[in-house]
């Protein structure tokens, strides 16, 4: 499986599903602000415990494994790595009580 593969997470089709979601959020990220406010409203405003908390579970792995991956060698990058560890898992938390997903990703930014 592609997600096992990448040391990542979720199995099966909705586990494929989160692994793209998870990658489309990370871009977004990395495509500044424009692409992450397009990205927070592209997302539903429903279904905050569905594939939306699939989604941050899939970037709480890729960060988890980035800052494993830099830890003994970069201590202020695993330090950025782990406060966005911690902000993720804010916004986790959030959605199992079904916040807007639009406003959580807005927040996240």
């Amino acid at each position: 499986m592609r997600g096992a593969a990448r040391g990542g997470g979720v199995a099966g089709v909705a586990g494929e599903a989160a692994e793209q979601a998870a990658e489309r959020l990370l871009a977004a990220v990395r495509g500044g602000p424009k692409a992450w406010a397009a990205a927070a409203l592209a997302q539903p405003p429903w279904s905050a415990r569905g594939g939306f908390t699939e989604a941050l579970d899939g970037v709480l792995v890729r960060l988890r494994n980035a800052a494993a991956r830099d830890a003994g060698t970069n201590v202020a990058r695993v330090q950025r790595w782990i406060g966005a560890i911690q902000a993720v898992e804010r916004v986790r938390a959030e959605a199992q009580g079904n916040v807007n997903p639009q406003l959580a990703l807005a927040t996240l930014a």
